[in-house]
């Protein structure tokens, strides 16, 4: 085939209309003004979302921190709380199943069933027009930090001594497991059973005592507080009578040892002053 002339070539392209090029400007625009939408409306919806996960890997990484450079829990208070403070051993021939039963029947009568509610808490103990959780918060620093430590002390005494004696509720001690009302009261921090000693009644006497203390004139609105809380203990099948009694003694003996230590002298002078 002979080559085709450059002039035929020429005369044979047909130029494009201008208004073609026109709509390919336009079709331009419009898909970069529909990038920008989704690019804007990714940094809209999805900004919280990982600025959200980097918060969560900040709190993380500083919970790490503060982990890795915890000092672990000492006595300080009573240094020697764990050798010195003990448990009379449990005597089930003290408590008969026949004196157990009454001493529910007892506890249980003219007593509200709560249902399905919320644990109590001694925590949320009236201290005037604060609860005693707010009352903790509010102390000065240079007595909020021993009177923490103190409270921290009576909770992993209260744990190791755990360890040594049975567990066994009330309800299931007289065959009614089922009567076992609110059963994460009969446990203590870590999630273990907590009966003898109970967490719950160390709590409660030792909030009792030491703004029984501090407050003189409300002593007996206080105690009489504390134990009623601890009453319904024993209406809710967590402890004996005895196992409460004991447990209030193991406070007591708590606080006269931390009465002798230094800074154990400071919280409660400072509080009865």
């Amino acid at each position: 085939m002979p080559p085709v002339p450059e002039a035929r070539v020429l005369q044979d392209h047909k130029r494009l209309p201008a208004s073609f090029y026109h709509e390919i400007g336009i079709t331009f625009l419009a898909l970069t003004f529909l990038i920008g939408v989704i690019y804007v409306g990714c940094l809209y919806y999805a900004g919280p979302i990982i600025k959200a996960q980097q918060d969560k890997a900040d709190v993380e990484a500083f919970i790490n921190s503060l982990m890795a450079n915890a000092k672990p829990f000492a006595f300080e208070i009573v240094p020697d709380a764990l050798t010195l403070l003990k448990m009379p051993a449990q005597d089930t021939s003290a408590e008969s199943k026949v004196e157990l039963t009454e001493e529910f029947t007892q506890a249980r009568s003219g007593f509200t069933d709560p249902g399905d509610t919320e644990v109590p808490n001694i925590f949320d103990m009236p201290v005037g027009e604060i609860t005693y959780l707010e009352y903790m918060n509010e102390l000065p620093r240079e007595l909020q930090d021993p009177f923490l430590q103190m409270v921290s002390e009576i909770e992993t005494l209260v744990e190791s001594l755990n360890k040594t004696y049975s567990q066994e509720t009330l309800a299931s001690r007289i065959g009614k497991k089922e009567a076992l009302v609110f059963g994460d009261a009969t446990l203590n921090t870590k999630g273990e059973a907590s009966v003898y000693p109970s967490l719950r009644v160390a709590q409660a006497h030792f909030a009792a005592e030491i703004l029984a203390r501090q407050l003189p004139s409300q002593a007996d609105y206080f105690r009489d507080f504390a134990d009623s809380y601890i009453q319904n203990g024993v209406a809710y099948g967590h402890y004996s009578q005895r196992d409460a009694k004991l447990t209030e003694m193991l406070v007591d003996d708590y606080l006269n040892e931390a009465a002798k230590s230094p800074a154990g002298s400071i919280v409660i002078q400072s509080i009865e002053q």
